[in-house]
């Protein structure tokens, strides 16, 4: 639901709720107007903010499941640890901070966290947590349970777990499951464009070695390397007319339309040459050809020099996604890439 009511009595929306602070909405209580009981705030990459009701018992009993999956593999993952020399503890609490680690291990002269999560997190949490232990001086390590809601075979990697991912310098992004049946990490490589390239066992050890660079041995990969390459699907000039005809009646992208329309520009002109960029990466919930677009719609040309501006424009309105565990600059990567292609194209169409 998109309305609910506070302890006050007074009305409040779920999009007005997200644009408070992390602080605010945990002091804050909401309530459904019909029935009166509390209510859970729900956000994420992709999915746009709004009220629910709390568990069903059905539900709660899925999730107490998962608590017993929690349970039962932080003390494997810690006695694993433990027999490799490791020093660690299970629900260590933090100093200088309130958070208490699932597993709390040192690496040499490092402390070290780690987290193992079954349940479905927001990403508002999710940067709160990583920001109190980094704060706290204990950079931290996220594992999600294969077992859990977060890893779906032979698919793309589901929206809740992109929040998760890393980047290796050599190999590309993936995110890190906790495999309950080998006791191994599990390592799932994919592309901007959520296409699984790479997947990896490695122990638990090899995953906490290195500082934020894992040694991952050529023979334990399966799949294929594949350069980051742009989608393009070649159109013809009466598809591209249908689906111009079509967007205009798209409700949840009119302004869009409205931009053009304000700053006299004539929305089939512009979108036709990059109508051909369908793909849509994990960096945005917009289409490749929506991004140069409004790129487009703000600046009327597109030009590598001005890259840096494109960038600051796209994060400030919120068409790009961020991603707490994630570098700005693999979001700048893709993007750049996406302007040169762009431009490229632009070319063809000038001859």
């Amino acid at each position: 639901m998109k309305l609910a009511k506070l302890a006050s009595e007074q009305w409040i929306s779920a999009e007005e709720f997200s644009r408070k602070s992390y602080k605010e909405q945990v002091k804050l209580a909401v309530y459904c107007p019909k029935c009166h009981q509390p209510l859970l705030f729900k956000q994420g990459p992709r999915i746009r903010p709004y009220f629910a009701h709390k568990q069903s018992k059905t539900s709660q009993t899925i999730f107490n499941n998962e608590g017993e999956l929690h349970r039962k593999n932080k003390l494997i993952i810690a006695e694993l640890l433990y027999r490799n020399g490791y020093s660690c503890h299970v629900e260590e609490r933090i100093k200088l901070s309130q958070r208490r680690a699932d597993i709390y291990v040192t690496v040499g002269n490092q402390k070290l966290a780690i987290e193992l999560q079954y349940s479905p997190i927001s990403l508002v949490d999710l940067t709160m947590r990583t920001k109190d232990y980094y704060q706290a001086q204990v950079p931290v390590r996220w594992l999600l349970g294969r077992a859990s809601i977060h890893y779906k075979p032979n698919q793309h990697i589901p929206n809740m777990a992109l929040q998760f991912l890393h980047y290796h310098s050599q190999y590309g992004l993936y995110v890190p499951f906790w495999c309950e049946k080998r006791q191994l990490v599990y390592l799932q490589f994919i592309s901007y464009y959520r296409q699984c390239t790479l997947h990896a066992y490695v122990t638990i050890d090899e995953y906490l070695q290195i500082n934020g660079q894992l040694i991952i041995q050529q023979p334990i990969l399966k799949g294929e390397l594949n350069k980051e390459e742009i989608p393009y699907t070649p159109l013809l000039s009466s598809t591209k007319q249908q689906m111009i005809t079509r967007y205009q009646h798209n409700k949840q992208r009119r302004f869009i339309l409205e931009a053009c329309y304000m700053n006299k520009m004539i929305f089939a002109q512009v979108a036709c040459p990059y109508l051909s960029l369908q793909g849509q990466s994990i960096f945005t919930i917009y289409k490749d050809w929506e991004i140069i677009v409004l790129v487009l719609i703000e600046f009327q040309q597109l030009s590598l020099n001005d890259f840096e501006y494109y960038y600051q424009f796209l994060v400030n309105q919120s068409y790009l996604l961020p991603y707490g565990t994630l570098q700005p600059t693999m979001t700048r990567t893709w993007l750049r890439q996406l302007i040169s292609y762009a431009l490229e194209i632009q070319d063809k169409c000038g001859k």
